[in-house]
């Protein structure tokens, strides 16, 4: 037998599943097993992999009555006959080295978990999340206990103030610490199911390897599981925090002063998830920078955007303010198309993304079309500290 298995939990991925599967074909490293669960489709999901299975020995294909993304990638585990475990979500892909690279880490220090950056694609931009910007081996007591007081989260901001990415994705596991996790872990947890895994994972194991470079690519689409209502969701986060504490006072209650800063986060998806209500962080709109009367039209609908312009537009401040975005399938509401919002009169286009190179990218992009560069303006957004906006999704967002 191979000494990966990477395992793929499918439901309703037709659109998605040539891309993931093309790419984990492609992997250098080709002694690999693939298992595919196919967890309750009624598309041609399917199908699809039976295809794929009758072209390549090494697709093994499962098929078992919808059970949620956990229980698809518990069964492939226990299906797997290989020491170390990978897995790739059906709407995502990889990076044709991904593995070998991952892999070679593990040969190295007998690692029991090797963790990568990924890149996350959203709206047409992209950005890399890493653990690390260098290699660490987390291995010494002293380090383990460094290292595991921030496998959670150690602060409000629940990106920055963490160790370790909770995505099962980016990582490869060996195969009994993760048999050993999933034993104990609640099938009925259907979101931030992750989040429990590496948890009690990276508690578990005994050495750990983080490498900076992004081999995974991470998509988000509006029309994702994440994005539907489910009601259910507040019974499922209960769930999450009993798992969390369970963990905790299994390893000297380390976990403790972390849960408390995660359930912000977790409640905040919550009520979006199961009730169609967006949060996220206020950014300060740039009056430093933009003079009163100005017209202003700010290119942008996410997060930033929407921020700046829920903020400005109930003021008496700019005489004119619009709202755009390139993706304007995504959006509606008051985002309007870039045509019609550039034969508006203007002064300033304000750039509202976080990422300076995403920004460097849209000004470039502007200045082709033939927009002044001189009208055209980012900053790094400012955010109001321990402030969120809450707003129904369906006021600005297709489903």
């Amino acid at each position: 037998m191979p000494k990966l298995s990477i395992i793929i939990p499918i439901f309703n991925a037709e659109k998605f599943l040539p891309k993931c599967l093309d790419s984990v074909l492609a992997q250098t490293l080709q002694d690999i097993e693939i298992i595919c669960v196919n967890d309750g489709s009624t598309d041609s999901s399917l199908s699809i992999i039976k295809d794929y299975a009758d072209k390549d020995a090494r697709i093994k294909v499962i098929d078992k009555s919808n059970g949620g993304s956990l229980s698809a990638r518990k069964t492939g585990v226990k299906s797997s006959e290989c020491e170390y475990i990978g897995f790739v979500d059906a709407d995502d892909w990889v990076e044709p080295e991904m593995y070998e690279r991952l892999m070679n880490e593990v040969s190295l220090y007998f690692a029991d978990l090797v963790s990568c950056g990924y890149f996350l694609e959203e709206n047409g931009s992209r950005r890399v999340i890493q653990d690390s910007n260098e290699k660490k081996i987390i291995k010494e007591v002293k380090e383990k206990e460094v290292f595991l007081k921030g496998a959670l989260a150690t602060g409000f901001d629940w990106v920055s103030n963490r160790n370790i990415t909770p995505s099962v994705c980016n990582k490869v596991f060996r195969k009994s610490l993760l048999s050993q996790v999933y034993s104990k872990i609640d099938e009925r947890i259907v979101l931030e199911e992750d989040t429990v895994t590496m948890s009690a994972a990276v508690l578990d194991a005994d050495c750990v390897v983080l490498i900076p470079d992004a081999l995974y690519h991470y998509k988000i689409y509006m029309s994702s599981k994440s994005h539907r209502l489910n009601r259910n969701i507040v019974q499922s986060y209960a769930r999450v925090f009993n798992e969390l504490y369970r963990i905790s006072s299994e390893h000297n209650e380390i976990l403790e002063d972390q849960i408390p800063y995660f359930s912000l986060t977790a409640m905040r998806l919550a009520l979006e998830v199961g009730f169609g209500v967006e949060s996220g962080k206020l950014y300060l709109f740039p009056f430093d920078k933009i003079r009163q009367g100005c017209k202003v039209i700010i290119y942008g609908a996410g997060q930033v955007g929407r921020s700046y312009y829920d903020e400005v537009s109930p003021l008496d401040y700019l005489s004119e303010a619009y709202i755009t975005d390139s993706n304007l399938d995504n959006w509606k509401g008051d985002v309007i198309s870039p045509d019609e919002a550039f034969s508006h009169d203007y002064d300033i286009v304000l750039i509202a993304v976080e990422n300076e190179s995403t920004a460097g990218k849209i000004k470039a992009d502007l200045a082709s079309k033939g927009i002044q560069e001189s009208k055209l303006l980012w900053q790094k957004p400012v955010v109001l500290k321990d402030s969120y906006s809450f707003r129904a999704r369906q006021d600005n967002r297709k489903a």
